[in-house]
């Protein structure tokens, strides 16, 4: 038997395709800019200028604009995307125990080799 109790599950996620669908996009768009990510490291990004980049985006929508002009996709799509990759930069140590402000190593440039899905 299986001891599942306290875990995450996961496939919830797949409850959200739009939004999945949206940060994959944009991470795609991303590789043809500049390189694939697996090339130039999964987490070469900065906290700060990433919630930056959030910020523009939002406030690219209150104001109006749902299509970035630079990427010709959703701006909800890099607010995903940005959000995301702001809360792995942020946290670390246990999945629940993310005080802002502090980055963590995984010691790896690949997402699938940081999952534990134990």
């Amino acid at each position: 038997m299986r001891k599942n109790q306290g875990k995450p599950k996961l496939a919830h996620i797949f409850h959200m395709p739009k939004a999945l669908k949206g940060i994959c996009t944009l991470l795609e768009w991303g590789e043809q800019k500049y390189s694939p990510v697996a090339e130039r490291g999964w987490l070469e990004y900065d906290a700060q200028d990433t919630l930056d980049s959030l910020m523009r985006h939002v406030q690219a929508i209150i104001n109006g604009e749902i299509i970035d002009p630079e990427t010709e996709l959703p701006h909800a799509y890099a607010v995903l995307f940005n959000a995301a990759m702001y809360v792995e930069l942020t946290c670390h140590g246990p999945e629940d125990d993310c005080p802002p402000g502090t980055c963590h190593d995984h010691g790896s440039s690949s997402p699938t080799e940081q999952l534990d899905l134990t």
